[in-house]
């Protein structure tokens, strides 16, 4: 072994004996072990009683000794468009990132210990094969990216994603489609070029934590459609972080469903093309928001769309509410400190 990279590329591995990446012996080294088919179409299959033409089990991954990455698939010029199972996959013992490459991927559970993991998909990722939840944990960060679709949304077996990392979770959709956020903690950053950004649940609401959502050319809605998340379960939640911020070009909510939030810090939100901005504090939780300003987010304000925020706990406004011309701003909480200008 040695603290270079090791590049494997076949039609199928069999691993029986340790693929390490050391530095002569003693203790893992830095280097990138990488498992990948020899042709583009290969299905992946990841994890014991996975599905795949390439398949790596799980005993085969505990013969992968790295401190740096262990990738699997490729990306770029050669990259794997072949379909990716993910079955029950457990490298919390291991040291390394783990990064996975792929076409359509469906996605059981993942667990890490402290590492971060990275998934990138030139289809959808969904949850596992059989109606299985999409669960994935780690104390890193988890990245998902350059997918058509997230989530399950509306596909038959209901389930969303759930997705744990104290380090942070950060979803980009470089390729448009919509988006079906679950679970993340540690704060979480979610952007999606193209499409609609769907709530489910998301709980980031450790200290310090903030919500970045943004729908640069879509709206950020919740999912409706959700079988396994109960509709009053559906929403945001940030109480004990630093706060939320949303930002879409055609809409935050909408009268019939409003957005969903709760954070007891920062509340910042904007339209950027037309639309209106329905969020709402519901349930059990009052977390007194305050609108201000955050992740580059200023106050609450459309182009002329309407501003509906409602509470059942109180509202400050410390950073300005503007409809813009023509429309119209209501406020329903508890007590209203107004500390800025509604417009």
């Amino acid at each position: 072994g040695n603290n270079g990279n090791i590049n494997i590329t076949a039609t199928d591995v069999a691993i029986t004996a340790a693929i390490n990446s050391n530095d002569a012996g003693t203790g893992d080294g830095t280097g990138t072990i990488t498992l990948a088919p020899n042709a583009t179409n290969i299905t992946l299959g990841i994890g014991n009683a996975a599905t795949g033409a390439f398949n790596v089990t799980q005993s085969e991954i505990d013969f992968l000794e790295t401190d740096g990455t262990m990738a699997i698939g490729l990306m770029g010029a050669d990259a794997v468009n072949g379909a990716v199972d993910v079955n029950a996959t457990n490298v919390i013992a291991d040291d390394f990132d783990l990064n996975i490459y792929g076409g359509n991927m469906h996605v059981t559970d993942i667990t890490l210990g402290s590492s971060n993991l990275r998934l990138n998909s030139t289809g959808f990722i969904r949850d596992g094969v059989g109606g299985n939840q999409f669960d994935a944990e780690t104390s890193g960060t988890i990245t998902i990216e350059n997918a058509t679709s997230i989530g399950s949304g509306n596909n038959a077996d209901g389930n969303t994603l759930e997705l744990s990392a104290a380090g942070g979770l950060d979803i980009t959709m470089a390729n448009g489609g919509d988006l079906w956020v679950g679970n993340g903690t540690g704060g979480t950053s979610v952007t999606a070029t193209s499409g609609n950004i769907e709530i489910g649940i998301i709980d980031s609401q450790g200290v310090g934590d903030s919500i970045s959502l943004n729908a640069a050319n879509g709206s950020v809605v919740l999912d409706t459609s959700a079988a396994d998340i109960p509709i009053s379960s559906r929403a945001i939640y940030n109480n004990s972080g630093s706060g939320i911020s949303i930002s879409a070009l055609n809409g935050i909510g909408t009268a019939l469903n409003p957005l969903v939030a709760h954070t007891g810090n920062i509340l910042a939100a904007e339209v950027t093309g037309t639309g209106d901005i329905h969020i709402s504090e519901q349930g059990l939780f009052t977390s007194n928001p305050i609108v201000g300003t955050i992740n580059g987010v200023v106050g609450v304000s459309t182009n002329d769309g309407d501003v509906n925020l409602t509470s059942v706990s109180d509202i400050t406004v410390n950073s300005a509410i503007n409809a813009g011309n023509n429309g119209n701003v209501t406020i329903g909480a508890t007590d209203l400190v107004l500390n800025a200008d509604l417009n």
